[in-house]
């Protein structure tokens, strides 16, 4: 549930959760193979190889 208005300081829509991106983005449910420097491995990915992964947030659902 959101707080009142101006509670929370202000953030980017890409540190968001928001639906509403400037730019159409893929979402996708991946898993994390290996992280390397600053290169990030993953599987069930629906993307071709080399593109760059933007943002990663762990998947919430009701059990955790």
């Amino acid at each position: 549930m959101a707080g009142p208005v101006g509670t929370r300081p202000l953030a980017g829509v890409f540190a968001t959760r928001s639906p509403d991106r400037p730019d159409p983005i893929g979402l996708h449910e991946v898993h994390i193979l290996t992280i390397a420097g600053t290169r990030v491995h993953v599987r069930h990915l629906e993307a071709l190889d080399a593109t760059p992964i933007l943002d990663v947030k762990p998947l919430l659902t009701q059990d955790r």
